[in-house]
């Protein structure tokens, strides 16, 4: 076991930061790095030569971490995440309908042959030619939580508005792989309930969620210093590396006397 370090702290920054602007939730989201995924629930239905409608529920859908740079609102997803029967990534594309809401889209040609196993088991090969895809979401900051997926604390959170007018997937696809009037397939993907989480932790030196940076946030580094484990499970892990070590110290201290509450 790595024995603890406890760091002899000479002098304290007297200063409390000053207050900025406040972000909106959209603008926060669009500052983040990567987001959380979670499609609750969707239905699938095709028609056309095969013919099918599946419920996708909460367990069949697992939560996932979806790519996003900072400084855009655009994010990469597999469809497959989505309740699709086969993995084709897209990039969604974000546009800000206002400060609080947002409307992700894609349109993408894929023309590809795959492999795909109907709800009922029974093996197809489909000629995938487009899917267009759109989100519609509404933002709020929130308490910052940890969300494993990405292993980030996230200060925003996301629900789907709007129905199945603002929320959909439309796939066209060809049975056999053979693009004609009889082959052909429509699949609708509807109902689509989902929640995602994105920005980052507005305040993530405050170890003890109190809406401050002090002394309080100071022990708690100081008391685990040297600790090891996964990241998020110790208060004093400031950058979630799952170490207590100086470059959480530095946090808090480059952070003392901030006030968290807004």
């Amino acid at each position: 076991m790595r024995r603890a370090l406890v760091p002899t702290i000479c002098a304290l920054p007297a200063f409390a930061l000053a207050a900025t602007a406040l972000a909106s939730p959209v603008s926060e989201f669009r500052d983040g790095l990567n987001a959380s995924l979670d499609v609750r629930a969707a239905t699938v239905t095709a028609t056309g030569a095969a013919s099918f409608k599946q419920v996708i529920t909460d367990d069949l859908a697992a939560p996932i971490c979806v790519p996003k740079a900072r400084g855009t609102l655009d994010f990469d997803v597999d469809l497959a995440n989505l309740g699709f029967p086969v993995s084709i990534p897209v990039t969604l594309v974000g546009t800000e309908l206002s400060p609080t809401r947002v409307q992700w889209d894609a349109s993408v040609d894929v023309n590809q042959c795959v492999e795909a196993t109907l709800p009922d088991g029974t093996p197809i090969n489909v000629l995938i030619r487009q899917v267009v895809v759109r989100l519609t979401g509404d933002l709020a900051s929130s308490p910052a939580t940890l969300e494993p997926y990405c292993v980030a604390r996230r200060g925003v959170s996301i629900t789907t508005v709007g129905g199945d007018a603002a929320n959909s997937m439309d796939v066209t696809a060809y049975g056999l792989c053979l693009q004609t009037t009889f082959t052909r397939i429509d699949i609708d993907v509807r109902d689509i309930d989902a929640v995602a989480a994105g920005g980052d932790d507005p305040c993530p030196a405050d170890t003890n969620a109190d809406d401050s940076v002090n002394f309080s946030d100071l022990n708690v580094v100081l008391a685990q210093f040297g600790a090891q484990a996964a990241p998020g499970e110790l208060g004093g892990d400031v950058n979630l590396d799952g170490d207590v070590n100086f470059s959480d110290l530095n946090a808090v201290l480059a952070a003392f006397g901030a006030d968290c509450s807004d």
